[in-house]
This record gives C-alpha cells, structure tokens and sequence, in this order.
C-alpha cells in the first residue's frame, strides 16, 4: 500500500506525463469538464439528501440544469474543433469507470481499514 508521501509523488508523475502528452489548453478543457461533472453529480448526490439539510429544491435543479447547459455548449463548442480533448475525455472517463470497478474489489486500496468503528452508545 503506497504511504501519503507515495500517492502524492505518485500523482505528481501522472499529471508531469500529462501534461507532457497533452496540450496545456487540451488540459484545461477537460479539466473545466471534469469540473462540471463533480458538481453536477454533487448536486444530483444532494436531491436525496435535500430534506436533512433544507436546501431550496428549486435551486438545486436551476444548478442541475446550468450545468447540463453548460456542458452541452461546452460539447458543440470546444470537442468539434479539439479532436485531441474529445479523445482523452472519452479515455479518461473509461479509465476512470475501470479504476473504480478496481479499487472497490481491493480492500486494502481503500481506506476502510483506516476507518473508525463508531462508538457504542451506552443506553
């Protein structure tokens, strides 16, 4: 299992490699993408959680609903005149779903092992 120390120096060569084989504005395309796709989940993630926490439904759909917008321009804008960016976008989504299905299999991968057991309540 790769120390903290490890996993940095270790994500320091991805991105020094990437940035290497990619265009720096390729970088930042997909970059601003990943972005909006965090959010956009989050937002998605937060719809089940909207009663503990007491948010206006209304605006997690208006977010919900900008980001889609703004990732659909993104797709007519940028990915026809970046072939490269569309390519890696797709690459990295697939690499992405493939290192995921990976890491929930390998339980010393994850850090539930670092995880605390929560205490018992006494009643």
């Amino acid at each position: 299992m790769l120390t903290p120390h490890g996993r940095l120096l270790l994500e320091a060569v991805v991105v020094c490699v990437l940035t290497l084989l990619f265009d720096l504005s390729a970088v930042a395309s997909i970059g601003s993408v990943v972005a909006l796709i965090i959010f956009m989940m989050e937002c998605i993630a937060h719809l089940k959680l909207i009663a503990e926490t007491g948010a206006n439904r209304l605006l997690v759909y208006l977010s919900i609903i900008t980001c889609a917008i703004t990732l659909a321009a993104f797709c007519i804008d940028t990915l026809p005149d970046e072939p490269g960016t569309a390519v890696a976008l797709v690459v990295f989504l697939a690499l992405a779903v493939v290192v995921d299905r990976y890491w929930r299999r390998v339980p010393y991968l994850r850090d539930d092992a670092l995880a605390v057991a929560p205490r018992a309540t006494n009643s």
